[in-house]
């Protein structure tokens, strides 16, 4: 893709780096609610809300990286799903944007085929597009197979529906 792609405000999506007035994690609350499941899938959506009493922008992927209780990485690869496109979401005070996970419980041929086939995370980090700081959501969802990859959409205004 080449150049800025139009967002729903007619504002172009920047291509590279920070956008300017973007959130960082400290504006941010984080929160994963389960979606229905399929059959050996798992879903879910990362709620991103907006702590503080400005505006704040956000627009494109965010970063992920499942944690042990103890904040110990586990393995994590998120994929960037091309649909929808990223747009430029204002996030205004109390406002919030999200992104659909979805990910497998069926082991990788090299993982463990009894039990879990990785650490059961606790926490997901999650650093906002273009941002330094993260914020961190608790993880009630069991462990990720396939080496820790989650699917991930770019993020979308609004709760979700």
């Amino acid at each position: 893709m080449s150049g800025p792609v139009p967002s729903m405000s007619n504002e172009p999506v920047p291509t590279a780096g920070a956008l300017e007035g973007g959130c960082n994690g400290e504006m941010l609350y984080a929160e994963v609610t389960q979606a229905p499941p399929a059959a050996g899938q798992r879903y879910a959506h990362l709620t991103l809300t907006n702590e503080t009493e400005s505006e704040c922008k956000l627009s494109g992927y965010v970063g992920l990286q499942l944690l042990t209780a103890s904040d110990r990485p586990i393995p994590t690869q998120a994929e960037k799903l091309p649909a929808p496109k990223p747009t430029v979401i204002t996030l205004t005070p109390d406002g919030s944007a999200y992104a659909r996970l979805s990910w497998t419980v069926i082991p990788a041929s090299d993982e463990p085929q009894e039990g879990a086939c990785a650490d059961t995370p606790a926490l997901l980090r999650v650093t906002p597009p273009g941002a330094k700081s993260p914020t961190t959501a608790g993880w009630e969802l069991g462990a990720v197979c396939a080496h820790g990859r989650i699917k991930v959409t770019a993020l979308q205004a609004g709760p979700p529906g």
